[in-house]
């Protein structure tokens, strides 16, 4: 299991020794990729432009396409993205579960038909959801 500040996967050793680890060591059966709502890591995330040069802004840097994606899929669709919304939050923490999802399958899964599973934790009520790709055209 890997934990950090807003769910990202980078190519840093920490993350890519992880991953190599469970992978050809402990032979995983599958992979998952779990976000959860009120996550403080994505909130930062959504208000980048204000936080200070720092280890936390140069980290939560790898998740901004993320949060471009989101903005422009909602752009589209005529609503500006507001980082108080907690809609626009929990949509924020599903477009990075997303992404990073697919940093996974592009960087360490490649070679492997290894499952990888892509999970939103709801805290308020404690239902976990797996998010299927086509729930980005359905994001608020």
């Amino acid at each position: 299991m890997i934990r950090n500040i807003a769910n990202i996967v980078t190519h840093d050793a920490a993350v890519a020794s992880a991953i190599e680890y469970a992978l050809e060591h402990l032979n995983v059966p599958s992979v998952v990729v779990c976000g959860h709502t009120n996550c403080g890591g994505i909130k930062s995330l959504s208000e980048i432009e204000k936080l200070r040069d720092s280890s936390l802004k140069e980290w939560l840097k790898n998740a901004e396409p993320a949060l471009k994606r989101l903005k422009v899929i909602m752009e589209n669709k005529g609503v500006a993205f507001d980082p108080c919304n907690a809609t626009h939050q929990r949509d924020l923490v599903i477009s990075n579960v997303l992404f990073q999802t697919e940093v996974i399958r592009k960087n360490y899964l490649k070679n492997t038909h290894l499952p990888i599973y892509s999970l939103l934790y709801d805290l308020e009520n404690g239902c976990l959801t797996e998010i299927r790709s086509e729930l980005t055209s359905n994001l608020h």
